[in-house]
């Protein structure tokens, strides 16, 4: 005898046996944890917007530049060459994200232990921090840092941050040079 197919227990059977994998893969994958949804920048951020060139011992890059910070806990870096995204660097406290042309797979992590190529660009929250602490009348700013890694920053600041500013890290003989135009 033929059943209709909705009433044939062995296709019955199969489909219910699909949607209970469907059922099962659905509330694992639900259950993988998604990247870190970090701060957008809000109207209490520092700003900066201009250009950057990176330096390392093998390349220099020059490209446009966004560079948003509010305190010593929450930075931003975006760097484009163009409408390729060279460098997005998310950190807030001590959890960092990176997604680069250069690290191939998007990191995440704790900043204080982030991959060495990635060390000199975390550590330029330090650097705004420092800046954004300097008193409003200050035209000229030389901060160092001797913590790994080592930096040595030279900015001119106007009322509203560095205008200029270029930093350098001794060890990874790297360099970024930033103009902003606000």
């Amino acid at each position: 005898m033929n059943l209709p197919d909705f009433q044939n227990p062995t296709s019955l059977n199969r489909r219910m046996s699909r949607f209970a994998c469907g059922a099962i893969l659905a509330a694992l994958l639900g259950g993988c944890a998604a990247p870190r949804q970090f701060p957008s920048p809000t109207a209490k951020w520092r700003n900066s917007i201009g250009q950057l060139q990176y330096v390392n011992p093998k390349r220099s890059v020059i490209g446009d530049v966004l560079v948003a910070w509010q305190g010593g806990r929450d930075f931003q870096l975006e760097f484009t060459h163009g409408p390729v995204p060279l460098m997005k660097l998310q950190i807030d406290s001590d959890l960092a994200r990176v997604e680069s042309a250069v690290v191939r797979i998007p990191w995440q992590g704790s900043a204080a232990h982030a991959p060495k190529p990635l060390r000199s660009w975390i550590a330029l929250r330090d650097v705004f921090t420092q800046l954004a602490a300097q008193p409003p009348s200050a035209t000229r700013a030389v901060l160092e840092s001797n913590e790994k890694p080592a930096w040595k920053a030279e900015a001119a600041m106007d009322a509203a941050g560095p205008a200029h500013l270029r930093v350098e890290f001794r060890e990874t003989g790297e360099r970024f040079v930033f103009h902003f135009a606000r």
